[in-house]
């Protein structure tokens, strides 16, 4: 975990030539996304982030699903601030302020973000494996696991993840250990992040998958209930079709949002020189960009699949926004 990459500098300072990007082509990249673009996300997902905690508080957190919801709302909310600060710091190293507070408040946020993605990985797999549970055993499901042993499930995994993120961070950045030290734990942070974020996608992939087939069966379901041979429970089956919707949606955003950091934690264990002063240096800056790009970009986009697929959330926005006050007024 080291910010050399992020340094906005053409300088090469003796570096070795970068393979794959050039100098020239990183700096216009860094300036793009990192200067212009990535802030200004960053800002528009703590706005989405802040909406959906609102709006998920206001539901009610009686239910499982709007409880489970609440908690990766405000691990997206956590993320959003971070990135917000992590962005301004850069910002301000980019226009030449090189005060060592803002490198310290940088570095200090490349660790601090972890905590929120382990938090909303987590969240998203149980939410996920509750579902494929809730269409497999509708009935039985919930003796086994209740909302209390979700939030236990939660609980512990977040534990674990948070605990080897503290370690790592206390040895590679505050105590002064040795070089062996040093590598042990960046090889153990780096094969955490990896295996559990491997892990958490495969599940999530196919629970994907899973749900896809559920939502076309249920669409064969609801043709013949609209012939009116089920037709009691033709409501049913249109509430639970638009859940699996916006699952399914949730679960492609979070995978394809999160591929960039596994990519990370792959390609540090894998290939020599890709570090923030090797030969790959500008690969793995690009790789940090996409890193920071996609996180808020997944907070952002939930908030409108809430919106498009949930009537509910969609009706409680309305009421604690403008919306409907200046439509009437119209």
């Amino acid at each position: 975990m080291d910010i050399s990459t992020l340094s906005p500098s053409l300088e090469e300072n003796g570096q070795p030539p970068s393979a794959l990007i050039d100098d020239v082509t990183f700096y216009y990249l860094t300036l793009g996304l990192r200067v212009i673009l990535n802030p200004i996300l960053a800002g528009l997902a703590f706005c989405a982030a802040c909406i959906n905690v609102v709006t998920f508080a206001r539901m009610g957190l009686s239910r499982g699903i709007n409880r489970n919801l609440f908690i990766l709302s405000v691990s997206d909310l956590s993320l959003a601030a971070v990135t917000v600060v992590g962005n301004c710091c850069y910002v301000m190293l980019w226009l030449g302020m090189k005060d060592q507070g803002i490198y310290k408040t940088l570095r200090v946020t490349l660790w601090l973000v972890n905590y929120p993605n382990i938090t909303s990985t987590v969240v998203t797999t149980v939410i996920a494996v509750v579902r494929c549970l809730c269409v497999v055993v509708p009935l039985d499901f919930r003796k086994f696991l209740t909302d209390r042993r979700q939030m236990i499930i939660i609980a512990f995994f977040c534990g674990v993840g948070y605990s080897v993120i503290l370690y790592a961070s206390l040895v590679l950045s505050v105590l002064q250990t040795s070089m062996k030290e040093s590598k042990n734990a960046s090889t153990l942070f780096d094969l955490f992040r990896g295996s559990f974020f491997y892990i958490a996608l495969i599940i999530n992939i196919l629970s994907m998958v899973f749900l896809t087939v559920a939502l076309k069966k249920s669409a064969k379901f609801r043709s013949v209930a609209a012939s009116g041979m089920v037709s009691q429970w033709n409501s049913s089956v249109r509430n639970e079709t638009r859940v699996i919707k916006t699952l399914i949606l949730v679960l492609v955003i979070y995978v394809s949002c999160n591929l960039p950091l596994v990519l990370l934690s792959v390609l540090r264990l894998t290939l020599p020189g890709f570090t923030g002063t090797g030969q790959y240096r500008n690969l793995k800056g690009l790789v940090d960009m996409l890193i920071a790009f996609t996180l808020p970009f997944n907070i952002g986009l939930n908030l409108f699949v809430y919106i498009t697929y949930n009537s509910r959330f969609r009706i409680t926005v309305k009421s604690f926004t403008c919306y409907t006050p200046c439509r009437n007024l119209k």
